[in-house]
């Protein structure tokens, strides 16, 4: 089996003990001491990276030493810690991991396999008779994928699962021997990508009691904070007093109170800066611009996203909406894809309907229907 004891922990500074470098680095100081130190080098590149990871959803390449990337990703982390703000812990810990997993995708089998079992992950490097795919013809020559990474099937299951609704990663679409499951690097690096990001999140913990030396710091993040996402992100719901009840009418009239269970779970999740699926994003934003929800709006709530982009974001809202390409305004799943997607809070329970908007349309008639007859009932 393929084993290094080299790490770069330029690439993989999560991997690294900080303590371990302050001590050859910065013999007697701590991370508090560096950080709280607002002139020195440590500060300047955390507060270097934080914003960049806040105003790009990436994390910077690395530009110096392995010493000074890991003191930098633990300042870091220590900034998001600060925060206690879930948004922001989502953000850094997908920043990291995504650069780490591009990382990844061109490093050699040994090095993965390192970073793999430092995470805990069973992986092995099959070099011989490692199992192929046929995958096309070239010149009367058949093509094979070629799956030369076993990984172990609990730690496949662990880390694949936020990935399932994607068919690529799909248990069911891997081949699987005697408690391996054997994939090429491209789905090793993404299933790695998933680990590093659930292991950096248990790294940021909210701190209960800051050292009154960081008083000044904590009021120059939340500084940092307004600039980059703004006061405290609030979805917008409008009330109104309806009369109309016909469904083409009721459209334009959003209210929060009246959408199904499906939507109020993604919706909060979306809020409370979750890294929500494709697929939910995919529904949230078909569903919102089916009752008749502003583009803008949408994008508003979509900035809670740790991995917010907005010229992505916008362009997709907007094919979404009907607003690009085809032109065709998609429908959210049907509660049967909602089900099966995993999206569904209540599967055992049916709501009797098709799709998520009947029961928002059906709310919404019931509601400005009941309105109507109390309005006469008071005349």
């Amino acid at each position: 089996m393929l084993r290094v004891t080299y790490i770069d922990y330029r690439k993989y500074p999560f991997l690294e003990k900080v303590d371990r470098v302050l001590t050859r680095v910065w013999p007697g100081l701590n991370l508090i001491d560096l950080i709280s130190s607002k002139s020195g080098i440590v500060y300047e590149n955390a507060m270097k990276s934080f914003k960049y990871i806040l105003e790009t959803g990436k994390a910077p390449l690395p530009q110096s030493t392995s010493e000074n990337e890991v003191i930098t990703f633990y300042s870091t982390i220590f900034l998001a810690s600060l925060t206690n703000n879930r948004w922001v812990v989502e953000r850094v810990a997908i920043a990291y991991s995504k650069r780490a997993g591009e990382f990844l995708a061109k490093d050699s089998p040994e090095s993965i396999i390192e970073v793999a079992h430092r995470l805990g992950i069973e992986v092995k490097y099959v070099t011989d008779n490692a199992p192929r795919i046929p995958i096309g013809i070239k010149r009367s020559s058949i093509i094979y994928r070629t799956l030369p990474y076993a990984i172990a099937l609990k730690d496949y299951v662990k880390y694949s699962r936020r990935l399932s609704s994607d068919p690529r990663y799909a248990l069911v679409n891997q081949i699987l021997d005697r408690g391996w499951v054997y994939v090429d690097k491209k789905v090793l690096s993404r299933i790695l990508e998933e680990a590093i990001m659930s292991y950096i999140k248990t790294m940021i913990k909210p701190i209960k009691e800051i050292p009154s030396e960081l008083n000044e710091l904590i009021m120059e993040i939340m500084n940092v904070l307004k600039e980059y996402i703004g006061e405290e992100q609030s979805f917008k719901l409008l009330s109104t007093t309806g009369e109309r009840i016909i469904e083409e009418e009721l459209k334009g009239i959003i209210d929060y109170e009246l959408f199904p269970p499906c939507m109020k779970k993604l919706i909060n999740e979306l809020r409370s800066g979750e890294n929500l699926s494709h697929h939910a994003r995919f529904t949230i934003a078909a569903f919102l611009s089916r009752i008749g929800m502003d583009v803008n709006d949408i994008l508003d709530l979509f900035k809670n996203s740790p991995d917010f982009n907005e010229r992505i974001a916008r362009y997709q809202v907007e094919h979404i909406a009907g607003l690009r390409g085809s032109r065709k305004q998609y429908m959210p799943y049907s509660c049967q894809t909602m089900k099966s997607l995993g999206l569904c809070p209540i599967p055992d329970n049916d709501c009797g309907v098709k799709n998520p908007l009947v029961i928002y349309y059906r709310n919404l008639r019931k509601k400005y229907r009941k309105s109507r007859l109390e309005s006469k009932s008071n005349k």
